[in-house]
């Protein structure tokens, strides 16, 4: 192996080491991220309460063990929304 080649391979794999790495960061990253609107969130309700969730949620209720006479969402506290916060979906009563 020449002399000058061996600093070059050095390089690619000191390279390759950090696009894999930062590749990894950004799969963490996405995998975290739920919105970045309001409109990217929505609310799914159980008879106790309601749970704020991206729209891709599947889900269109919360399952729940115990049946509630009054839902926590039901607006006699306040209005209720889901808003996106720091790319998560969060509930808000107002």
């Amino acid at each position: 192996m020449k002399k000058h080649t061996v600093p070059i391979t050095i390089f690619v794999i000191i390279v390759l080491v950090a696009v894999i790495y930062l590749f990894l960061q950004m799969s963490e990253s996405q995998s975290t991220f739920e919105c970045t609107k309001n409109s990217d969130c929505k609310l799914i309700y159980s008879s106790c309460g309601c749970q704020a969730v991206p729209l891709t949620d599947t889900r269109t209720f919360l399952e729940s063990d115990i049946t509630c006479i009054r839902n926590g969402c039901d607006g006699r506290t306040g209005i209720v929304t889901a808003i996106c916060e720091n790319s998560k979906c969060v509930k808000v009563i107002e």
